[in-house]
């Protein structure tokens, strides 16, 4: 979890919208895991989550306020998934740490706090900066591009955890029926093929390596997950809901993967996953993908669609 903080406001300045603190986010992106955004005002955000500006500070809040806060927090978190036997890993300053600590003790939770006593530039230095992959080093990922490599979701979860259970990359491939549906969600078109890629595990920013796999990732998150913890079940529902007066629930996302999708995996070394990643955005250019993609009206449209699609879950929660 990544701190965002508002802007201070001078007197007689007007709203000032908040702004995200990034040197995080490369961080959690690369390691594969679900994160979110802790907010002094809104609690606990998904990173694509849109919010109105704000000036309220955790610092100047009263200790009756940070302790509901915490309690406020964890308590959206294990909305999310069960926080027994869970290492939670916060990257925030102690005022926003210290009342997270009770409330995830009690649930069954780890608190991690990689940058506990750093100061910033020591922060900063501990994020690092990954260097650019020599031409030498980036993995060939033409099978990820061939549908012919790609298999039903079912034949995937049969081949079993063991055949999986690597760092890698994916990617997932529509058919007719379903590029149609996405079209129709969406407002733009979308054509049969590989429409999303993305990795599983590898090696963080910071010279970590993640622990998670393409079993982890594809089996367990995609196909067995939740749109809270899976940015593209995210995705998928987003688009799907747009025929729905309510969205979309979970069970008919997966009943809709399993008809309408195929995917493809490529296990890779730790060291090489990051470097195959960007190689396979740059020449697959997934129209589901957000990330680390040219901007498109198709792309705008799905953000939209997702940010609305979690604001709308908030206000049912």
């Amino acid at each position: 979890m990544l701190p965002h903080q508002g802007v201070r406001r001078r007197p007689g300045q007007g709203p000032v919208p908040g702004t995200w603190i990034p040197t995080g986010s490369p961080y959690a992106e690369a390691c594969g895991a679900p994160w979110f955004v802790l907010t002094a005002k809104y609690g606990l955000l998904a990173p694509d989550d849109v919010v109105g500006p704000y000036d309220v500070y955790l610092t100047d809040q009263s200790g009756q306020y940070r302790a509901a806060w915490g309690e406020w927090v964890v308590a959206q978190l294990a909305e999310r998934r069960l926080l027994a036997g869970v290492t939670v890993e916060v990257h925030a300053s102690e005022a926003y740490t210290a009342p997270l600590r009770e409330p995830l003790r009690r649930l069954g939770a780890t608190l991690h706090e990689p940058l506990a006593g750093l100061r910033q530039g020591e922060r900063l230095a501990w994020y690092g900066a990954a260097p650019e992959p020599d031409e030498d080093d980036v993995p060939d990922v033409a099978p990820l591009l061939d549908a012919s490599n790609s298999v039903p979701p079912a034949q995937f979860l049969a081949d079993g955890r063991t055949a999986a259970a690597r760092p890698g990359l994916y990617s997932w491939w529509v058919d007719q029926a379903g590029a149609h549906d996405l079209s129709a969600g969406l407002g733009h078109r979308v054509t049969p093929g590989l429409v999303y890629a993305g990795r599983a595990g590898g090696v963080r920013p910071n010279g970590e390596a993640s622990a998670n796999t393409l079993w982890g990732r594809i089996g367990e998150m995609h196909l067995g997950g939740n749109r809270q913890f899976s940015t593209f079940r995210l995705t998928l529902a987003a688009a799907l809901s747009e025929s729905h007066e309510a969205p979309v629930d979970e069970a008919s996302v997966t009943a809709w993967m399993h008809r309408h999708l195929r995917v493809a995996v490529l296990p890779l070394p730790p060291e090489a996953v990051a470097a195959g990643e960007a190689a396979l955005l740059r020449l697959a250019d997934p129209p589901l993908n957000l990330r680390d993609v040219p901007a498109t009206e198709l792309r705008r449209s799905l953000s939209r669609r997702r940010s609305a699609l979690n604001a709308a879950s908030r206000g049912t929660a």
